[in-house]
């Protein structure tokens, strides 16, 4: 069966709580996951959570469109897995760890069988395209929100959240890794899942 995979893990100055917040807020995601053009809740949980989603995505050669149901582990894990959509299978997780004096690791991952259809589209440039996407905007734009929050509220709150780096950005490391198996692999639909905005790769 053709997969993708992907896995990245960043270093972000911001609690683990403050950080769990933000990637747990599923209806304001295309805030800072800049391929998710929109949201759909369709079930919320006793807490008032996001649980059942149709998402739309921009993956730059095709519009994807999942319904994905979420479970939350806080403040350390949020998982999902697709119920119905434009991927033959799809799951994806948050793993969060706290790190001490303020500081969280965050690990994204994605595993996705994009199908005979959508495999197709995954041919030469495409392929560079998804591991832009995987590996890309989804992490740092978890890394960034906690800073870009902290910037709107400080007028009003006179807080902030962390030191920043470069443009703003919180000073974090990251270690990526990541892999694609051939033989029907998948499109640049991946952008939807977590392609984040404030961030610039590395």
């Amino acid at each position: 069966m053709a997969s993708i995979g992907g896995e990245r893990t960043v270093e972000i100055d911001a609690p683990i709580e403050r950080c769990y917040a933000i990637a747990a807020d599923i209806d304001n995601a295309p805030s800072w996951q800049g391929s998710l053009r929109s949201v759909e809740v369709l079930e919320r949980d006793a807490e008032g959570r996001a649980v059942l989603v149709n998402t739309r995505s921009d993956a730059k050669v095709k519009e994807i469109r999942t319904r994905l149901r979420f479970s939350f582990e806080p403040p350390a894990s949020i998982r999902w897995v697709q119920e119905k959509g434009d991927m033959s299978a799809l799951e994806g997780a948050w793993q969060l760890e706290d790190l001490g004096d303020g500081r969280t690791r965050a690990t994204y991952a994605l595993a996705a069988d994009p199908g005979r259809v959508l495999g197709m589209l995954l041919r030469g440039p495409a392929q560079d395209r998804i591991r832009d996407f995987l590996l890309g905007d989804a992490a740092e734009g978890l890394k960034g929100a906690p800073s870009t929050a902290a910037r709107r509220e400080a007028p009003v709150r006179g807080s902030t959240l962390g030191a920043s780096g470069p443009g703003g950005q919180p000073p974090m490391s990251s270690a990526i890794r990541f892999s694609i198996s051939s033989g029907g692999t998948s499109s640049t639909w991946l952008a939807m899942f977590h392609r984040c905005p404030n961030g610039s790769s590395n």
